[in-house]
């Protein structure tokens, strides 16, 4: 079946003395059909743009055809662009069950 990447990352700011760390990619031996992002893993939240380890992704999941989707909460804030990512609005910060089922 397909198998889909969704990137979740706690909505907690980082520290102003540290950069955030770089979004990863689980491994899997089959193709992503899909790559996911919530806004708080994709953007890096004080500086409104990509979070290291982002652009790369985007770039592997273009490579291989897959889908790339920003799940972004009303309100917020502006932000670099995904290139390519498909935006879908959610109704609260962190998408619930039924809004992922949905897509």
């Amino acid at each position: 079946g397909p198998f889909v990447m969704l990137l979740l990352c706690a909505a907690r700011p980082a520290p102003a003395s540290r950069r955030s760390a770089p979004a990863k990619m689980l491994r899997n031996i089959d193709r992503c059909e899909a790559l996911i992002f919530t806004t708080s893993s994709a953007v890096d939240q004080p500086t409104s743009r990509l979070r290291r380890g982002v652009s790369r992704l985007l770039a592997e999941a273009s490579d291989d055809g897959a889908l790339v989707a920003l799940l972004e909460p009303p309100g917020s804030p502006e932000h670099e662009p995904l290139p390519g990512a498909v935006t879908w609005p959610t109704n609260a910060a962190e998408p619930t069950v039924a809004e992922l089922t949905s897509l």
